[in-house]
Protein backbone atom coordinates (compact mmCIF):
# COMPACT_ATOMS: atom_id res chain seq x y z
CA UNK A 1 0.00 0.00 0.00
CA UNK A 2 1.66 3.02 -0.95
CA UNK A 3 0.71 6.45 1.67
CA UNK A 4 0.87 10.07 0.36
CA UNK A 5 0.19 13.42 2.07
CA UNK A 6 -3.23 14.43 0.83
CA UNK A 7 -4.63 17.81 0.04
CA UNK A 8 -5.32 19.89 3.34
CA UNK A 9 -3.23 17.71 5.32
CA UNK A 10 -4.94 14.54 5.03
CA UNK A 11 -3.78 11.16 3.76
CA UNK A 12 -4.27 9.35 0.73
CA UNK A 13 -3.98 5.77 0.78
CA UNK A 14 -3.65 3.68 -2.63
CA UNK A 15 -3.82 -0.32 -2.91
CA UNK A 16 -1.07 -1.68 -5.53
CA UNK A 17 -1.13 -4.97 -6.72
CA UNK A 18 1.91 -6.42 -6.56
CA UNK A 19 3.13 -8.63 -9.77
CA UNK A 20 6.24 -10.34 -9.55
CA UNK A 21 7.72 -12.62 -12.78
CA UNK A 22 10.57 -14.75 -12.36
CA UNK A 23 12.20 -17.27 -14.14
CA UNK A 24 14.90 -20.08 -13.22
CA UNK A 25 16.29 -22.73 -15.99
CA UNK A 26 18.22 -25.75 -14.24
CA UNK A 27 18.91 -29.42 -15.28
CA UNK A 28 18.33 -32.60 -13.57
CA UNK A 29 20.08 -32.69 -10.71
CA UNK A 30 19.55 -33.62 -6.93
CA UNK A 31 22.36 -30.65 -6.14
CA UNK A 32 20.30 -27.95 -7.24
CA UNK A 33 17.30 -28.42 -4.80
CA UNK A 34 18.77 -25.83 -2.09
CA UNK A 35 19.47 -23.60 -4.94
CA UNK A 36 15.52 -24.22 -6.35
CA UNK A 37 14.29 -23.65 -2.69
CA UNK A 38 16.13 -20.41 -2.48
CA UNK A 39 14.97 -18.79 -5.66
CA UNK A 40 11.31 -19.53 -4.20
CA UNK A 41 12.06 -17.46 -1.40
CA UNK A 42 13.81 -14.74 -2.84
CA UNK A 43 11.04 -14.43 -5.81
CA UNK A 44 7.82 -14.31 -3.20
CA UNK A 45 9.81 -12.01 -0.83
CA UNK A 46 8.19 -9.13 -2.35
CA UNK A 47 4.83 -10.53 -1.35
CA UNK A 48 6.19 -10.91 2.39
CA UNK A 49 4.42 -14.01 2.54
CA UNK A 50 4.14 -15.83 6.04
CA UNK A 51 6.84 -18.38 7.54
CA UNK A 52 4.25 -20.96 7.02
CA UNK A 53 3.16 -19.98 3.31
CA UNK A 54 6.52 -19.49 2.12
CA UNK A 55 7.54 -23.15 4.11
CA UNK A 56 5.06 -24.65 1.82
CA UNK A 57 5.65 -22.95 -1.44
CA UNK A 58 9.28 -24.28 -0.73
CA UNK A 59 7.91 -27.52 -0.02
CA UNK A 60 5.23 -28.22 -2.65
CA UNK A 61 8.18 -26.73 -5.25
CA UNK A 62 10.86 -28.64 -4.22
CA UNK A 63 8.59 -32.07 -3.90
CA UNK A 64 7.49 -31.33 -7.44
CA UNK A 65 11.35 -31.45 -8.77
CA UNK A 66 12.38 -34.27 -6.60
CA UNK A 67 9.36 -36.09 -8.97
CA UNK A 68 10.56 -34.69 -12.32
CA UNK A 69 14.34 -35.69 -11.07
CA UNK A 70 13.24 -39.35 -9.92
CA UNK A 71 10.13 -40.05 -11.83
CA UNK A 72 10.13 -38.10 -15.02
CA UNK A 73 13.76 -38.36 -16.58
CA UNK A 74 14.14 -41.49 -13.81
CA UNK A 75 17.17 -40.34 -12.75
CA UNK A 76 18.72 -38.85 -15.39
CA UNK A 77 21.02 -35.82 -14.68
CA UNK A 78 21.16 -32.85 -16.89
CA UNK A 79 17.69 -32.99 -18.60
CA UNK A 80 16.21 -29.96 -19.18
CA UNK A 81 13.66 -28.24 -16.46
CA UNK A 82 12.13 -24.91 -16.04
CA UNK A 83 10.64 -23.01 -12.95
CA UNK A 84 8.46 -19.57 -13.51
CA UNK A 85 6.77 -17.67 -10.68
CA UNK A 86 4.02 -15.16 -11.29
CA UNK A 87 2.23 -13.59 -8.34
CA UNK A 88 -1.13 -10.89 -9.05
CA UNK A 89 -2.20 -9.98 -5.86
CA UNK A 90 -1.87 -12.28 -3.56
CA UNK A 91 -2.33 -14.99 -6.11
CA UNK A 92 1.16 -16.88 -6.37
CA UNK A 93 1.38 -19.04 -9.83
CA UNK A 94 4.28 -21.64 -9.68
CA UNK A 95 4.94 -23.01 -12.98
CA UNK A 96 7.63 -26.40 -13.71
CA UNK A 97 8.22 -27.77 -16.93
CA UNK A 98 10.20 -30.21 -17.84
CA UNK A 99 10.61 -32.98 -21.65
CA UNK A 100 10.76 -36.26 -19.39
CA UNK A 101 8.09 -38.88 -18.91
CA UNK A 102 4.83 -37.69 -18.66
CA UNK A 103 2.72 -38.24 -15.79
CA UNK A 104 -1.56 -38.40 -15.73
CA UNK A 105 -2.10 -36.47 -12.33
CA UNK A 106 -5.39 -36.87 -12.34
CA UNK A 107 -5.09 -41.02 -12.68
CA UNK A 108 -3.08 -40.72 -9.05
CA UNK A 109 -5.29 -41.67 -6.11
CA UNK A 110 -4.85 -40.11 -3.29
CA UNK A 111 -3.17 -42.78 -0.85
CA UNK A 112 -4.99 -43.96 3.06
CA UNK A 113 -2.26 -42.27 4.96
CA UNK A 114 -3.25 -43.87 8.10
CA UNK A 115 -3.10 -47.59 6.42
CA UNK A 116 0.44 -46.37 5.13
CA UNK A 117 1.65 -45.20 8.98
CA UNK A 118 0.29 -48.46 10.51
CA UNK A 119 2.55 -49.89 7.84
CA UNK A 120 5.58 -48.34 8.46
CA UNK A 121 5.52 -47.20 4.67
CA UNK A 122 7.67 -44.57 3.67
CA UNK A 123 7.36 -41.97 0.58
CA UNK A 124 4.90 -41.76 -2.03
CA UNK A 125 2.72 -38.96 -0.43
CA UNK A 126 4.14 -35.95 -2.28
CA UNK A 127 1.41 -35.92 -4.87
CA UNK A 128 -0.81 -36.02 -2.13
CA UNK A 129 0.84 -33.31 0.08
CA UNK A 130 1.12 -30.75 -2.67
CA UNK A 131 -2.94 -31.52 -2.90
CA UNK A 132 -3.90 -30.40 0.47
CA UNK A 133 -1.18 -27.30 0.36
CA UNK A 134 -2.42 -25.72 -2.66
CA UNK A 135 -5.02 -23.99 -3.59
CA UNK A 136 -5.11 -25.50 -7.33
CA UNK A 137 -2.75 -28.18 -8.95
CA UNK A 138 -2.68 -29.15 -12.99
CA UNK A 139 -0.74 -31.35 -15.25
CA UNK A 140 -0.84 -30.91 -18.99
CA UNK A 141 1.42 -31.90 -21.83
CA UNK A 142 2.00 -28.87 -24.12
CA UNK A 143 4.63 -29.09 -27.24
CA UNK A 144 6.24 -32.01 -25.67
CA UNK A 145 6.41 -30.42 -22.57
CA UNK A 146 5.08 -31.52 -19.07
CA UNK A 147 3.67 -28.33 -17.34
CA UNK A 148 2.48 -28.22 -13.89
CA UNK A 149 0.76 -25.39 -12.63
CA UNK A 150 0.16 -24.63 -8.43
CA UNK A 151 -1.77 -22.00 -7.54
CA UNK A 152 -1.46 -21.10 -3.70
CA UNK A 153 -3.46 -17.95 -2.56
CA UNK A 154 -1.50 -16.12 0.39
CA UNK A 155 -3.72 -14.87 3.54
CA UNK A 156 -4.03 -11.41 3.45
Amino acid sequence: MQVTAGAAGGWVFQARRMEIGRALNFTSEVAILEAVREFVREATSPLAPSEVALYQMELVVVEAVTNVIEHAYAGCSGQPIALEIRAQGRLVELTLRDRGRSFDLVAHPDPDVAQRVAQGQRGGLGVFLMRQLLDNLALEREAGWNVMRMRFKLDP
